[in-house]
């Protein structure tokens, strides 16, 4: 299921990928698609997926997407960190971790007096401030009241990462877009991404489709085109393309979007890793207050 739909698939450049959680579909129903970070009031919406402002003080203006075969894999990454990682995803926390991070923010936020200013690492783009800690409080408090209402949270009810294909044409006109990094395949999208105009695939996990088609279904209407797809068939077309002796150009695109993807992975991994630290090192050295009462 699934392969047989990517048969002919070819990340080229008219491609662009973006990957989020699914607890994003609510938000992605009153925009009518994507939009950048630095929009959602104007749909009255709040970001509660994404990497945001995890490791930099301060919300992406466009949205950051993968372009091609280099961007299908960091697109690729940010999917499977979202499945794996507890920063993309607050819910994959023990409850005992649950509490201590959230104790340990409660704490940072309290006792902040470094205005203006910010920790961070040399030789490392991760920094912390205090509008970040505010912004990940409010995601795992928003996690932790989920538990506490719905303490046997059904295995079926609990976020899954997607992947959005969308062309960089909507057929009329071309999105407004900025190359970000082309030797990472990254740009940023300057305007909203309409699915009803631009979006052709999504990526779910096997256990997820029948969700996905509904959330689509619901935004879309039953006669849409957009084709709902299993990540592991994606995987297992790429690995097999890898290997593609009869055609050269394909072969090269998709052990590119392969390799671009553990490089993202490892990358991120080590900016988790030093944003862990600083919110470590914050705790540690800001002075305790004693409440006013």
């Amino acid at each position: 299921m699934g392969v047989e739909q990517l048969s002919g698939f070819t990340p080229h450049d008219g491609k662009l990928f973006h990957s989020t959680s699914s607890k994003a579909w609510e938000g992605l129903g009153k925009a009518g698609g994507l939009v950048p970070a630095t929009m959602l009031k104007d749909y009255d919406i709040e970001r509660v997926t994404g990497e945001g402002d995890i490791f930099v003080p301060k919300e992406k203006g466009g949205i950051h997407c993968g372009q091609g075969d280099l961007g299908l894999g960091r697109a690729m990454a940010y999917f499977e960190l979202t499945q794996d990682s507890s920063h993309f995803s607050p819910h994959l926390h023990t409850n005992q971790q649950l509490h201590a991070e959230i104790k340990q923010a409660r704490h940072i936020i309290r006792n902040w007096d470094i205005n203006g200013s910010f920790y961070h690492q040399d030789n490392s783009r991760s920094t912390l401030g205090l509008e970040q800690v505010s912004n990940r409080l409010r995601q795992l408090e928003t996690e932790k009241a989920l538990r506490d209402t719905m303490p046997q949270r059904p295995r079926n009810t609990e976020p899954y990462p997607m992947m959005f294909e969308f062309g960089t044409s909507n057929g009329a006109r071309m999105l407004r877009m900025d190359r970000i990094s082309p030797r990472i395949g990254e740009v940023a999208v300057k305007e909203p991404v309409k699915f009803e105009e631009n979006l052709h695939r999504v990526f779910v996990p096997v256990d997820n489709l029948e969700h996905a088609r509904g959330q689509l279904h619901r935004m879309l209407g039953s006669r849409h085109s957009v084709d709902v797809i299993p990540y592991e068939s994606l995987q297992q077309t790429l690995h097999d393309q890898r290997n593609e002796e009869r055609d050269p150009d394909k072969a090269y695109r998709a052990r590119a979007a392969l390799h671009n993807k553990a490089g993202t992975y490892k990358a991120i991994s080590r900016s988790e890793a030093e944003i862990g630290e600083l919110y470590d090192e914050a705790a540690a050295t800001l002075p305790l207050r004693t409440p006013n009462y």
